[in-house]
């Protein structure tokens, strides 16, 4: 891979995180309870897994 295409994917990498942002979290999540126990269940299976 040449220099020039490296520095090119580097800077198309940098400029797409760029253009994310964090929301507030809402205050009315009606399933918070079922999406905080599915996350510890993925927690339990990546921790078994890693």
């Amino acid at each position: 891979m040449s220099i020039r295409k490296v520095i090119v994917l580097l800077g198309v990498l940098g400029l797409s995180t760029a253009c994310t942002s964090m929301r507030a979290p809402s205050e009315s999540d009606p399933l918070e309870g079922f999406n905080r126990s599915v996350d510890g269940f993925n927690q339990v299976v990546d921790k078994a897994v890693v």
